[in-house]
């Protein structure tokens, strides 16, 4: 990643049983850390569980920045959309031709709060029972699926480096009109600096990273702005708040009692 705190790194840590140190009551994490002069464990597991959201999350946040974004996805065939800036900076444009449609950013930095980047093309071959622009008729139950091609499309903070992931897509739209969409992964590998991968799978709504012995879970939901961090063993819970920088409250035997407060810069994110 383009963290400082790299996937090779943190992933070592944030199976929340297998890092080394000292630390009240049994834990496994250092008791002390001075940024720059050794590991932390509870930062690392904030940084990747951050990363790891943003890098599913994508698509949907930028499908939701583009005038009928959705409706494009779902509908029949468009030409290309007019450019839509982003607000950080950037720009995205859609297109769909062949029952395919094509979201590319260019660099787009989606909040002016933070450094996350987009940058390429999410390609979504799919297959769709929607009307023709888009739309549900009134009563009826509607969905659509989508496979996404993310060859060229990457992430980052400060600039689009990374790999993204979420290789499906699904729409649905409830007869009361309720509609949702949400991007999944499907057993998709993730490179770790230090060799080797783990392996991410689950809907955005919980995200879980497994590799090694490690486990990391990851709850957002959308508009970003709070993520909650767990492990299978309900051992440990973070809860992160998002927004100007990065703020966590650690509970790290997740009996309720906050153990930690953490507040992490963006700009820690950038190599």
């Amino acid at each position: 990643m383009t963290s400082k705190h790299t996937l090779g790194a943190l992933v070592l840590c944030a199976g929340l049983s297998a890092c080394g140190g000292g630390g009240g009551g049994g834990s496994a994490f250092p008791t002390a850390f001075t940024p720059g002069n050794g590991p932390d464990a509870d930062r690392d597991t904030v940084v990747l569980g951050v990363a790891l959201f943003d890098a599913v999350a994508g698509l949907e946040r930028m499908l939701a920045a583009v005038p009928s974004g959705t409706e494009r996805l779902v509908g029949g065939d468009v030409s290309v959309s007019p450019r839509i800036d982003c607000a950080g900076g950037g720009d995205i444009t859609t297109r769909k031709a062949g029952g395919v449609f094509t979201l590319t950013a260019t660099n787009c930095r989606l909040l002016t709060t933070d450094n996350l980047v987009y940058d390429g093309e999410w390609v979504v071959t799919v297959t769709s029972d929607y009307a023709s622009d888009g739309t549900c008729p009134a009563g009826n139950v509607c969905s659509a699926n989508g496979t996404v091609d993310l060859t060229s499309a990457r992430f980052g903070y400060g600039s689009a480096d990374d790999p993204v992931f979420g290789s499906s897509l699904q729409v649905n739209t409830t007869g009361a009109g309720v509609r949702t969409t949400q991007v999944s992964v499907a057993n998709e590998s993730v490179p770790l600096d230090a060799g080797g991968t783990a392996t991410l799978s689950g809907p955005r709504v919980a995200l879980q990273l497994a590799g090694g012995g490690l486990d990391l879970l990851v709850a957002g939901s959308l508009p970003r702005g709070n993520l909650q961090l767990t492990n299978l063993a309900g051992t440990y819970q973070a809860t992160v708040t998002l927004g100007s920088q990065v703020t966590a409250a650690i509970d790290r035997d997740a009996n309720g009692s906050i153990d930690r407060m953490l507040a992490i810069p963006w700009s820690s994110f950038v190599d």
